[in-house]
């Protein structure tokens, strides 16, 4: 379901500031690294996207490269790649911003599998500019081996479609324990379309019930589907209220398809979380800048 999720979900670029080594107001102000990364998290611009005003794509984009020529933290050199492949903020040139996310995506810094999940994303999308069915595979695969969920998740996907069942199953299986919520969907859907899953329905229903906790959407459906096939009524349209009240439905009834409304409500929510963390951690700064004093 969610092919594209993790071009999102993989771009989560911000360098973070110790919480046990905050620095001082009088630091941020004066040290040029700091003062870039505040900038860098304040806009933010780890959501940076198509629709962003081009003048912040370009800020974005240039305190991302300087950040890197400051830091050599290629955790920057992604934001910079990506502002090249997509021509966010600068002159687009898909082969330079490929170059540099191989770069990193052959590297071992921390951001090294996320790329990893990107370019098997950039590979693999229909409308991409760089088509590559092999190369899509080799990134998605390595990214799963390195422990991504997200690809571990795509690669299940890539199986299934091969007619490579139980190859899938095993990675499903891999990503839910990573906590994919998409992967404990789809486990649990493909239990009652008949599939054989290795599990029973007890767990099907469990796999559900964790996802849907966690707020995601489709598991509300599916569950409706599981308490009416058990004769459910009550909790039946309880599940189906839940989702025709959710706004992934809403979004779907606005006209975006299922992938791109929970994208975009993803997105919604992260970004939410995201600010308010930035703020929490800037208040903290001040509070500490104050007691010094």
């Amino acid at each position: 379901m969610l092919n594209k999720f993790h071009v999102f979900i993989g771009i989560f670029f911000a360098a973070s500031i110790n919480a046990k080594s905050l620095p001082t107001k009088e630091q941020l102000e004066s040290n040029e690294e700091y003062r870039l990364i505040k900038e860098h998290k304040m806009i933010p611009c780890v959501f940076i996207d198509k629709n962003t005003d081009y003048a912040l794509q370009n800020k974005c984009f240039h305190i991302s490269k300087r950040l890197f020529e400051i830091t050599k933290n290629k955790t920057f050199l992604a934001g910079v790649a990506k502002g090249y492949y997509k021509g966010y903020g600068v002159d687009q040139n898909v082969k330079k911003g490929l170059k540099l996310y191989e770069e990193i995506a052959h590297s071992d810094c921390a951001v090294a599998v996320d790329v990893q999940d990107i370019l098997g994303i950039y590979y693999g999308a229909k409308d991409s500019p760089v088509l590559d069915k092999v190369k899509e595979e080799y990134w998605v695969k390595k990214a799963a081996k390195n422990g991504s969920e997200l690809s571990q998740y795509s690669y299940a996907r890539m199986l299934k479609n091969q007619g490579k069942l139980n190859d899938a199953i095993y990675w499903y299986k891999k990503a839910a324990q990573n906590g994919s919520l998409s992967a404990k969907y789809k486990l649990a859907a493909l239990f009652r379309e008949g599939y054989p899953m290795q599990i029973n329905r007890r767990q099907a229903y469990q796999l559900l019930h964790e996802a849907a906790e966690q707020g995601y959407a489709p598991a509300f459906h599916e569950l409706s589907f599981f308490y009416d096939e058990d004769g459910d009524k009550e909790k039946t349209e309880f599940w189906h209220a839940k989702f025709i009240n959710s706004d992934v439905f809403k979004k779907m009834q606005s006209g975006m398809n299922p992938d791109e409304a929970l994208i975009e409500v993803f997105k919604e929510q992260k970004k939410k979380e995201y600010i308010a963390e930035v703020q929490k951690e800037m208040e903290e700064i001040e509070k500490q800048s104050s007691k010094q004093k």
